[in-house]
C-alpha cells in the first residue's frame, strides 16, 4: 500500500513561476480571438487601465483548467452564467458606471488586459494563484467553495 505524498512547491519554484508570469505580455480583451487563445491550464492575471500605455492595476488573479473558456465568458454578452469577477465589478462602489453584467463585459473588453502562464499541475496552479494574490494584492479576491 502506498501513501499519497503531499506535494508542496518550494519557494524557489514559486518564485520562478511568478517570474515566468511577470515576463508574459499583456493582451487586451478586445483582441480575444477564439482561434488564437489556448485551452491549456494555468494561472492568469487581469488588470485594468483606461490608457493603453499607462501602468496597469491588477484586479483579479485566478487559475483555470481551460483559459479560453474563462476569458471568452468574461466578454461574451450572451454568457448565461455570471462569474465572481463580473459580480464584483457590478457591486464595486468605485465603478459607478457598471451596474449590470453587460456593462461589466464592456468594461472588461474595453479597459482590461490579461496575461497567462501555463501550469499543468493542479496543485502548482493553486499554490501560485494564492501566492500571487498574497504578493500582488488584486482588487478583487474570491473564495473557493470546498
Amino acid at each position: 500500500m502506498t501513501k499519497d505524498v503531499f506535494y508542496l512547491p518550494s519557494f524557489k519554484q514559486l518564485t520562478a513561476q511568478k517570474e515566468a508570469l511577470t515576463e508574459q505580455p499583456w493582451y487586451s480583451f478586445d483582441s480575444i480571438d477564439d482561434n488564437h487563445i489556448t485551452t491549456r491550464p494555468g494561472v492568469y492575471c487581469i488588470a485594468s487601465s483606461k490608457d493603453k500605455g499607462a501602468s496597469k492595476q491588477i484586479i483579479y488573479i485566478n487559475q483555470t483548467d481551460n483559459l479560453k473558456n474563462h476569458l471568452t465568458s468574461y466578454v461574451s454578452i450572451t454568457n448565461i452564467t455570471t462569474s465572481k469577477l463580473e459580480k464584483a465589478l457590478v457591486n464595486d462602489p468605485h465603478l459607478t458606471a457598471i451596474r449590470s453584467i453587460e456593462q461589466a463585459h464592456i468594461y472588461l473588453k474595453n479597459d482590461c488586459y490579461y496575461k497567462f502562464s501555463q501550469i499543468d499541475d493542479t496543485r502548482e496552479r493553486l499554490f501560485l494563484e494564492h501566492s500571487l494574490k498574497f504578493t500582488l494584492s488584486p482588487r478583487y479576491l474570491t473564495v473557493r467553495a470546498n
